[in-house]
């Protein structure tokens, strides 16, 4: 009776643990995702119009501007905001041609992705097998996927990111300020680490990330007044576009892009939106800063 009862009191045991459980379900998604994004991709391959309305498609076509003497931030229908100094960049791509630029982008960042992956593996001293179900997450993110299939740079500014974050960890702040320099391309990712290093007093990474950033800007101040001016006006445009919910928020993955999208058209103007946001993240700020202001003491 004893032993009858114990048996029946033992707790089930699943198959499978739950680390094991979330590494099938994301590998389940993966799979998945990528059967669709090469599904969409073939379906797409012959037809340059539906290839044109994936985002990579604002580079090539700046690309063609530039090369051709015109401006390459007029086209505010499919608005190319990075500096003038990636306008050697783009102008490459605007001599490949569409489906030439969107191989070489989507290869560019699949493998930066992987190397991403390959350096925040190294952070922290988690087991190997925790690191791999990391990285087996972060690939099921929108980031990974629709950096992909529309030829986006994402996996790019990961692996800046990455590696400035594992040169920092590792004392080398400098080559971290160095690397870091890349995401002038994008600079609203550099808010982030640039108040994170103030708070901690990284003043070598912050000095050279700065030396970075002019090494891009001063060159590209030869194009003239009017090549920045186009800029900002094309950053401003989209700025108004993202603000009047005319530009789609599926895309952009932020917290106030989910507060906007989820809350229009009851709050057009976004008040309530940037309320929502300030009540998440000003404290999640507070908190982060707390915690390396004791990271700084600790050191």
């Amino acid at each position: 009776m004893g032993e009858e009862r114990s048996s029946a009191s033992a707790p089930t045991r699943w198959p499978l643990s739950s680390d094991d459980a979330v590494r099938l379900v994301a590998f389940g998604w993966i799979a998945a995702t990528v059967f669709g994004w090469w599904s969409v991709l073939a379906t797409q391959w012959s037809d340059e119009t539906l290839l044109e309305n994936r985002d990579f498609y604002c580079f090539v076509l700046a690309g063609e501007l530039h090369a051709a003497g015109d401006d390459a931030y007029s086209r505010h229908d499919h608005a190319f905001v990075n500096p003038p100094f990636a306008l050697p960049l783009v102008g490459l791509l605007g001599r490949l041609g569409l489906r030439g630029s969107y191989v070489l982008l989507a290869t560019v960042t699949a493998l930066a992705w992987l190397l991403g992956l390959a350096l925040v593996s190294t952070l922290g001293r988690a087991s190997a097998r925790d690191r791999e179900s990391v990285a087996i997450v972060l690939c099921t993110t929108p980031c990974f996927f629709l950096g992909l299939h529309l030829a986006q740079l994402s996996g790019v500014y990961f692996a800046l990111l990455a590696g400035a974050l594992v040169l920092l960890g590792r004392g080398r702040d400098v080559p971290a300020g160095l690397v870091a320099a890349g995401l002038f391309f994008k600079p609203n990712f550099l808010v982030a680490l640039v108040l994170a290093a103030v708070l901690l007093r990284r003043w070598r990474f912050l000095g050279a990330l700065f030396l970075g950033g002019a090494a891009l800007v001063v060159p590209a101040l030869a194009y003239g007044e009017e090549t920045w001016a186009s800029f900002f006006d094309a950053l401003s445009y989209l700025a108004h576009r993202h603000d009047t919910v005319e530009e789609d928020y599926w895309k952009q993955f932020t917290l106030y892009a989910f507060f906007r999208a989820t809350t229009h058209p009851l709050d057009e103007g976004g008040t309530l939106a940037r309320a929502l946001w300030a009540l998440v993240a000003l404290p999640l700020g507070v908190v982060i800063a707390r915690r390396l202001l004791a990271l700084r003491t600790r050191a």
